[in-house]
């Protein structure tokens, strides 16, 4: 919808019944729709979303990384080569230890020992009450059978060099084999020092990447400002749940995520904030390396030192090569401080679109 009320059909542009609009989406001519991401030149109200077919066979594998983290960007560039093949579908989150443990528990205030944030001792301590590894992250697996025993085999064989993986795929299966596996499943995983809240995420994690929706993980947002994780319907915004992101993307290769790492690592120590990242596998050729900070909205100090921590890491990122996905509130009229003839052209866009400023004037820094 355009701000002069007009409706733009991109694609194949027709009014009349078209029976491609959601199937082939370049259509003839300029390929428009890039126009109206991320952008304040009309309103969206109409999308296909395209869904892949259920696969013959799917498993649910949960990869934990137990040695030494020297050995970490080895791992990382592995991870490539798995998905650059094929091998690795999905696109796993890389969880650090901090990042994991905000899904099981609230925030350990009783290890702060007069702190802002958790020392080693205290995230050792905290990591051990739960079994939580330095990283982890959860992938699925799709195909026929032989492919996906072939994909099993695969990562297996690479992954153990840097750790344990789990395969939970037939546990959310709700007949009695699947009762019986999760029951040995929930056995071994206390052998190795589980609690239950870490057990109790696996039929969600699984599920979410059969394709069932979930708002489990978005629960986090509770652990830091809140008593507890509510139960039923979550609010985030409502429940002034205080946490604020950015999403770098880096080069799909050791060296870049090993240097954002570390200029992460400091700013969350100048800022005192824990250290929360998840490495989100978004191409075989990129990352989005996810930080973020959980603050009490009702502390302004806190507060304010989340929003500083924002503006420092944005600057350093950006400084770096590395500019985010996708932008805040905060930092959306900034988008394009650093291309100034992109700004140019998309406010005379704006211009010619929407002449009486209707559509967020200023959003994403155009005018």
């Amino acid at each position: 919808m355009l701000p002069n009320a007009s409706l733009l059909r991109t694609g194949n542009l027709t009014e009349t019944p078209n029976q491609v609009w959601n199937l082939y989406k370049w259509g003839v001519g300029p390929y428009l729709d890039g126009l109206f991401v991320q952008s304040n030149l009309g309103i969206v109200v109409k999308a296909g979303i395209w869904l892949m077919p259920e696969p013959e066979a799917f498993d649910f594998l949960a990869f934990e990384y137990t040695k030494s983290l020297d050995r970490f960007p080895e791992m990382i560039d592995d991870l490539r080569k798995l998905v650059s093949a094929g091998v690795l579908k999905s696109r796993p989150h890389l969880a650090n230890d901090f990042a994991m443990l905000c899904i099981l528990s609230q925030y350990p205030k009783h290890l702060l020992g007069g702190g802002k944030t958790l020392g080693d001792e205290a995230m050792a301590q905290w990591r051990k009450e739960h079994g939580v590894s330095p990283w982890t992250f959860g992938c699925g697996l799709y195909g026929s059978g032989s492919e996906v025993a072939n994909q099993r085999r695969t990562l297996r064989r690479v992954l153990k060099r840097y750790g344990r993986l789990w395969a939970f795929g037939r546990v959310i299966e709700s007949d009695w084999l699947g009762r019986l596996m999760f029951a040995a499943v929930r056995w071994g995983a206390r052998l190795t020092g589980k609690s239950p809240a870490f057990l109790a995420q696996i039929k969600p994690a699984a599920e979410l990447f059969r394709g069932i929706p979930t708002d489990e993980f978005a629960r986090q947002v509770y652990f830091k400002a809140h008593g507890e994780k509510p139960a039923g319907a979550i609010d985030p915004a409502k429940d002034r749940c205080g946490f604020i992101w950015i999403g770098p993307i880096v080069p799909f290769l050791s060296a870049n995520v090993e240097e954002v790492l570390e200029k992460a690592r400091r700013i969350f120590r100048k800022h005192e904030f824990d250290f929360f990242v998840e490495v989100i596998v978004e191409s075989p050729r990129a990352l989005l390396v996810l930080f973020g900070v959980f603050y009490n909205k009702s502390d302004a100090a806190e507060s304010k030192r989340a929003s500083d921590w924002y503006s420092e890491i944005r600057r350093e990122m950006i400084d770096a090569g590395y500019p985010a996905y996708r932008e805040t509130a905060q930092s959306s009229p900034h988008v394009f401080d650093q291309n100034p003839v992109t700004r140019d052209l998309l406010s005379r866009i704006k211009e010619a679109l929407d002449p009486n400023r209707i559509l967020a004037p200023g959003r994403y820094g155009i005018h």
